[in-house]
């Protein structure tokens, strides 16, 4: 019987709204991974809907992470997405560590979630920011949006003043440490959304989806999660952006061809056979 690759994701859990391990444990099942859930926060819903609850976990990451340890559990990636607290940057980079000790070949993801259109979410700090750059060193792959590119990089958010050759001279600026691959999301090109991959010592290239006419939430965790998981199973960094920007292409066009409200997220179930 063939192994199953495992993945231990370290992300929020919210209860209404598709984003994070709601997203992240579908979509790596879907395509024969294990998904090892590390609930670094709970919330009520995510955070685009007002009146949101969130619990912190950091306490609890400890303990949790100390019984996987003692039982010997090994882990064939990490995959970074939200954090709640600085405390939490550092929890995840011992975890690193300890997991490329025992697995040298171990896929490292980090989604740097720090905020959109140009300013940090509410519950991201300054210093969780500076810490944040630094846990980005320690991935194989990283995936900014515009506005995290900016603020990792200490640059001006003007989106219009992002082209591609500007979008790749930054992305170069975040290839420390183990950093070999920087996708840039959501790249505003008009009729299309543009991904670009970029790599030192290699051509920058586009991954393409169609325009969304309104904000999906939860479209960069299904990104994100689709390219985790296409790495693990060997696809070449643009052929894992390129797979993640057509399965969110298609649920974006069916969550707008529906009307879906912006509570729900992005409708993305009916495409999960496809991975």
């Amino acid at each position: 019987m063939p192994t199953i690759p495992r993945v231990a994701a370290f992300h929020d859990i919210s209860g209404y709204g598709r984003c994070s391990l709601t997203v992240a444990i579908p979509i790596l099942s879907a395509m024969g991974i294990q998904c090892c859930p590390v609930p670094t926060a709970v919330l009520s819903c995510h955070t685009g809907i007002p009146h949101y609850r969130f619990f912190d976990l950091t306490d609890f990451l400890p303990a949790y992470l100390e019984g996987w340890e003692e039982n010997g559990m090994l882990f064939d990636a990490v995959y970074s997405g939200f954090l709640g607290s600085c405390r939490q940057i550092g929890i995840v980079r011992g975890f690193i560590e300890k997991t490329l000790a025992k697995n040298p070949d171990a896929v490292i993801l980090v989604d740097p979630v720090l905020g959109d259109d140009g300013r940090l979410y509410d519950t991201v700090t300054e210093d969780m920011r500076r810490e944040m750059i630094h846990l980005a060193a320690s991935a194989d792959c990283i995936t900014p949006n515009i506005t995290e590119l900016c603020l990792m990089t200490d640059t001006p958010y003007r989106p219009e003043e992002m082209t591609a050759e500007r979008v790749a001279s930054l992305a170069a600026r975040l290839c420390t440490g183990r950093t070999k691959t920087v996708i840039v999301t959501g790249i505003d090109a008009g009729d299309e959304v543009h991904n670009l991959v970029y790599r030192p010592g290699e051509p920058y290239a586009v991954a393409a989806s169609p325009h969304f006419s309104r904000p999906l939430p939860g479209a960069g965790d299904i990104f994100a999660s689709v390219v985790c998981g296409k790495l693990l199973s060997g696809y070449t960094p643009l052929a894992a952006a390129t797979a993640a920007a057509s399965f969110v292409g298609k649920a974006a066009v069916l969550t707008e061809a529906e009307n879906a409200p912006f509570a729900e997220g992005v409708l993305f179930e009916p495409f999960l056979r496809e991975l």
